[in-house]
């Protein structure tokens, strides 16, 4: 894997400014508008994905989450090892109920993966979100 040898807090603090950039550049003003609906509502929100923790981690932060699940890489003292500890890919909810202790039932998602099928099968409401 090409990660591995990076520091651990160089590629979060890369990945928070990739999130920026990105939300600010490309914002998807409906996600937006109901992650801040729910915010207001005091529900809690969490990201899941399937893509790389240090990644996911950037994005919760920036949209204000209240915790994520991810694709684990392994570190050892503060360096990539270059190789997966945990893929989340097919177990997001599951992890969201072990990791996080969100409840499998009673949430809303919003997703652009049609392989969600767990958690948009658990939800309350679901939005598909297709590429622009």
């Amino acid at each position: 894997m090409l990660l591995r040898g990076l520091d651990q807090e160089e590629l979060r603090q890369w990945a928070e400014k990739y999130a920026v950039k990105i939300l600010r550049e490309h914002p998807r003003e409906d996600v937006l508008d109901a992650i801040r609906e729910r915010k207001r509502a005091a529900q809690p929100i969490y990201v899941a994905s399937a893509s790389l923790d240090f990644i996911v981690e950037a994005f919760a932060k920036v949209l204000g989450a209240d915790g994520y699940v991810a694709t684990e890489l392994v570190y050892r003292r503060g360096r990539c090892a270059g190789f997966v500890e945990r893929d989340s890919t097919g177990v997001k909810l599951a992890l969201l109920v072990a990791d996080l202790g969100v409840e499998p039932k009673g949430f809303d998602v919003i997703t652009d993966n049609p392989e969600d099928t767990d958690l948009m099968n658990s939800a309350v409401e679901t939005w598909f979100i297709e590429d622009e």
